[in-house]
């Protein structure tokens, strides 16, 4: 009688389950599904944290980096126009898509309704206040200073760009899309992330014969 022989059973852990597709880090113990993808705790704790609502300190650090990221835009708005005489929608985009990742660097990836309208906000500055940087350029060269309440007021009525530009006609309509079109942006780059989660998992062990 032919000796009966049996196939050993051996266990590999992570056989046929691969790494998290966020960090490519090998799954070890556990894991989540994120919409269907396996991911590994770290990156799951980081999506659930991208989807709470930021706190009042987390808006602030957020505010405070749009803040910088309108002025650095307005200054660098008002070179473009001052050199090509042209506003480009290619420009406000740029622009909106900029803010929106400063807002969302300051935010720690926290995006939603708050932090929407702070990136917003900060792009209509940083777009309409371009005309600030423009004036004081024009005065600059001009040999001419205002007083700093002077700065100051001229800082405020700059906001009205778009409202001025409208009495230009077709010219001043074009205007207001260029401008929509880089709101629309800074929109969009701090929307919420909806990600479903589930888990976790227990990594299980894949017989191989």
């Amino acid at each position: 009688m032919d000796d009966l022989q049996f196939e050993k059973a051996e266990f590999n852990d992570l056989k046929g389950l691969g790494s998290c597709v966020m960090c490519t880090k090998v799954l070890a113990d556990q894991y989540w599904h994120a919409n269907g993808q396996n991911i590994c705790p770290n990156c799951a704790a980081n999506i659930e944290f991208t989807q709470q609502a930021p706190a009042r300190a987390v808006l602030a650090k957020g505010a405070l980096y749009a803040a910088g990221a309108a002025i650095g835009c307005a200054i660098a708005y008002a070179a473009i126009l001052i050199i090509t005489k042209y506003e480009l929608a290619l420009i406000s985009i740029a622009v909106g898509w900029l803010v929106g990742k400063a807002v969302r660097q300051g935010t720690g990836g926290q995006g939603g309704r708050p932090v929407q309208y702070i990136a917003v906000a900060a792009t209509y500055i940083a777009i309409s206040g371009s005309l600030f940087f423009q004036i004081a350029y024009s005065l600059f060269q001009e040999g001419k200073t205002a007083s700093l309440s002077g700065y100051f007021t001229l800082a405020i009525v700059s906001l009205g760009k778009p409202f001025f530009e409208l009495s230009e006609g077709f010219q001043g309509i074009l205007g207001v899309a260029i401008l929509f079109f880089g709101l629309h942006q800074a929109w969009q780059q701090t929307r919420g992330i909806e990600i479903t989660l589930a888990g976790p998992y227990p990594v299980q062990t894949v017989e191989q014969t």
